[in-house]
């Protein structure tokens, strides 16, 4: 297959530096991850982006990066590239060498995930966290950046725990000078009693009427903060507010407000060449494994920047390949939770029981007992995935480790035989696992 020469350079790229996280936060899935090994990206590979100069990138999204001990030599590398950079971290491992790093770099924003604003909550939540050092890091940060274009945003998960949090997280952040809160629906991955009957789903009503009380205090009072969650897509304070309330966030008329860009939305929402689909990421986006793996869709291995320079990758037999399949097969974007959580959050609808469940737990949505913690669903546990090893996925499922080719595509694992899948290797170690697909590849 040639090189398709019309294609573009990515505008985005994601960066995953690491495949873990030094929390355990009781929602997260890395406290459902077997205690295992991690790879860390190695910095000599950011010299295999030379091309990508001015690139956008998202460092961090679903682990840690400051988790990498050579995260400041990141920060460093991506700077000599002109890179624009969005941190997303919990704020714990602000070392004085990672802060120097970030202080020379050109941070577009700092994204904190901090839920809820009273210690005990926060410290119940966020397992292994410390609130007083953590609160007073972040806001030094918030500080040593003063006066810079930098803005500051905070993540909260929230739940039953925390909803009643939520005007005195707004009021926290907004005198420590930030810039966006959003809201976060808790999604429960795992089928753990706990989560379910912190599901905000039951109490949904009483969640909108806090988001609302806090919304209106903030526009009345002209706070410089914006807040955001997809319930001001329906909420009636748009007929209110029409000038306040816009795209699911609520700002006011302080002259200070700042919004904060949205890069995925902007570069990856709308159709492909020859799609249907309103996404097109596998033309604009990539993402970088913390082992150097270059991934189209958030499923499909298409290099590795230990072989090869990332626009040999882009532009590869392999990436256009994938870009073919995706045009072809709507099933793939249909099915796809980082469209549906990510991509468009903002069309999540907050009465619909599946945008607070994820996976295998969809299909046991009509047993659920909030109260109690329960539901009954064929496998407790939902496919997860391990790591990725050139063109397979590693997932955990069953107590199994499935070397999956990712030319299958999506699969519903509870629902298929294996020997039906062609290529699929099926070990009850992951060392095992990992040496066959090497052996499989002639890469052992």
């Amino acid at each position: 297959m040639p090189l398709d020469t019309s294609l573009e350079l990515p505008k985005v790229i994601e960066l995953e530096p690491t495949l873990t996280c030094n929390l355990r936060c009781r929602m997260c899935h890395v406290s459902f991850m077997p205690d295992e090994p991690r790879p860390a990206l190695s910095a000599e590979l950011i010299d295999k982006l030379a091309s990508l100069r001015g690139v956008y990138v998202i460092l961090g999204s679903g682990f840690e990066p400051m988790m990498n001990r050579q995260f400041a030599t990141i920060v460093r590398k991506l700077t000599s590239l002109d890179a624009k950079i969005e941190l997303i971290t919990n704020g714990t491992l602000l070392s004085d060498d990672n802060m120097s790093a970030l202080l020379d770099a050109d941070v577009n924003i700092f994204q904190f995930s901090f839920d809820g604003i009273r210690p005990d909550t926060y410290e119940h939540i966020r397992r292994n966290s410390k609130y007083s050092s953590t609160i007073d890091a972040i806001c030094a940060v918030r500080q040593r950046f003063a006066g810079r274009s930098t803005l500051f945003s905070v993540n909260s998960t929230m739940m039953k725990r925390n909803m009643p949090e939520v005007d005195e997280i707004i009021d926290f952040w907004d005198r420590a000078d930030f810039d966006r809160v959003l809201f976060l629906f808790m999604v429960v991955r795992q089928n753990e009693p706990e989560l379910i009957r912190e599901s905000l789903y039951p109490v949904r009503s009483k969640f909108y009427e806090l988001l609302d009380r806090a919304a209106e205090n903030l526009i009345v009072n002209r706070r410089k903060i914006i807040m955001g969650n997809p319930w001001f897509y329906k909420s009636s304070l748009k007929s209110r507010f029409p000038n306040n309330v816009r795209d699911g966030l609520v700002f006011s008329d302080n002259p200070a407000t700042r919004v904060t860009p949205a890069p995925r939305q902007d570069f990856q929402l709308g159709a492909g060449p020859g799609m249907s689909f309103p996404c097109k990421s596998p033309w604009t986006f990539a993402r970088i494994m913390a082992n150097g793996d270059v991934q189209l869709c958030y499923q499909f291995t298409v290099g590795n920047l230990r072989d090869s320079a990332f626009e040999d990758i882009w532009f590869g037999d392999e990436a256009n390949a994938v870009r073919a399949r995706v045009a072809q097969e709507i099933k793939l974007c249909q099915s796809c939770d980082y469209y549906r959580f990510c991509l468009k959050s903002r069309d999540l609808d907050c009465d619909d029981p599946k945008s607070y469940f994820q996976g295998d737990l969809l299909r046991g949505l009509d047993t659920v007992d909030f109260e109690a913690g329960t539901m009954r669903v064929d496998d407790v546990r939902a496919p997860e995935l391990i790591e990725s090893i050139g063109a397979f996925n590693i997932v955990r499922f069953r107590g199994s480790y499935l070397g999956v080719p990712q030319n299958l595509g999506p699969l519903d694992l509870a629902s298929v035989r294996y020997e039906d899948l062609p290529g699929l290797i099926v070990s009850s170690n992951l060392r095992e696992t990992r040496r066959a697909i090497k052996a499989s590849t002639g890469s052992g």
